[in-house]
Order: structure tokens, then sequence, then C-alpha cells
């Protein structure tokens, strides 16, 4: 879970595009099994599908240590199960994905395709069902704008709650980060508002997403403490 530890609730970066999916989140984390089962997010690259997705991970863990929780991808489900047929491992792959509490699958637009790994999903989550376990997870679309899958695994994937997470405003998320993590390099209003004003026109004239958003942010930090210098307009402009 280290590679997750900086996915919480506490740094997701909340705006009017996303607070739904946010506060279904948060209540799937704090009472599994109760209501929205499964709960599927959908939305395009960048909104934060993946990061609620280990919130909710994390937020288990730490709060409900006896819970047994499973965070996975369909790219790590298909590689398993394939790896289990050419194995003779079929028992020990349904074991790790249908004896637990809580699963976390990202990314299923990427079961396109792929009729056994839809079959063995369907069934997977039918037994998860069945047993009142916790299902929740992300597309880049809904299941029904999903080419090739089956007319029943749409209906399972979406017999529950479904909603759209979308990007967050780019001033919101600059404002934040600023006030999370730059504030304290540099007291200087001027660098501050330079910084607001280089970061929004590069985001309208590249038509950037938020991970390239804090990219550009992360590199000025590790600039100004690499270099021990403080952020200044020039700095800013330099490398952006």
């Amino acid at each position: 879970m280290n590679s997750y530890q900086n996915y919480t609730f506490e740094n997701f970066i909340k705006d009017e595009n996303n607070e739904f999916c946010y506060l279904m989140a948060q209540e799937v984390a704090k009472n599994p099994r109760e209501n929205n089962n499964p709960l599927l997010i959908y939305g395009d690259i960048s909104t934060g599908k993946t990061h609620l997705l280990k919130a909710i991970c994390n937020y288990i863990k730490h709060n409900s240590p006896e819970v047994k929780v499973l965070y996975s991808t369909v790219e790590i489900f298909t590689n398993d199960l394939i790896n289990s047929i050419r194995n003779d491992k079929m028992n020990a792959f349904r074991m790790s994905y249908r004896q637990i509490d809580v699963l976390l699958l990202d990314d299923i637009q990427f079961i396109e395709g792929k009729e056994i790994t839809q079959e063995e999903l369907f069934h997977t989550i039918n037994t998860l069902y069945d047993l009142g376990k916790q299902i929740i997870l992300t597309s880049d679309r809904r299941p029904q704008n999903i080419p090739t899958l089956t007319k029943r695994l749409i209906s399972r994937l979406e017999s529950g709650l479904v909603c759209e997470i979308k990007s967050i405003n780019s001033k919101i998320f600059i404002q934040n980060f600023i006030q999370n993590q730059i504030i304290s390099l540099t007291k200087d209003l001027t660098t501050l508002n330079s910084l607001k004003e280089n970061v929004d026109l590069f985001y309208e004239l590249e038509n950037s997403d938020t991970r390239r958003l804090k990219a550009i942010l992360d590199k000025i930090i590790e600039y100004s403490k690499i270099c021990n210098k403080p952020i200044t307009s020039e700095i800013i402009k330099t490398l952006i």
C-alpha cells in the first residue's frame, strides 16, 4: 500500500464537477456492502477516478483492517487469468478475487474485445454480489458505450450506482495546489500571481489536463528545492 499512501479523501481536490462522485466514494468506504453496489465511476482521463478508488482502498484498510480489500486493474486481472489458465491454477485465481470483502477494479474499458476476461469478470462480480460483497469500478465511459461488451455484463455493471466524474476547474486545482504546496516556499504575492497567470495560460493554450498541470507545478517545486532558490516569476516563466 506504500505506493497508494498519497491517495486519500483529504487531498482529493473537489469542485462541482466531481463532488457527487467524491461523496459516493466516501459513503462506500465508510459503509461498504450496504448501498450503491456495484459503484461505477466513469469519466475522461485525469479526472480523479483512480485517486478515488485508491482513497477508498486506503480508508478501509486504515479504519477497518479486518475487511479484505483488493485493488486491481483490468490489465492485472486479465494477466492473472491468462497465467492461471496456462498453469492450471484457476481455483487459486478465483479464490484470490472472490474470497474478499471489497473489490476495486480500475479501467474496465480495457476489457473490450476480451471475451474470456469478460466471462470471468461477470461471474466474479456475480459471486461477490450474491455474497453481499462490495464492488467498485472505474471506466473512461459508461459500460453501455464500450463496444463488444456482452449485454449481461453491461447489465451487471450498471445495476448499481453509475456516476460521471468530470475534470476539475483548472483555476481551483491551481489555487488548491498553491495553497497546500507552494505557499510555504514563497510569500511573495507577485510570484504567486505570476504562477497562476502563467499556468492558466499554459492550460488554455495546450488544452492541458490536471496531470500535466501537476507535473508543471511539481517541476517548479523541485527546481526550487534542488537549486535552493526561492520561487520567482522568472523561474516560473522559464520552466513553463
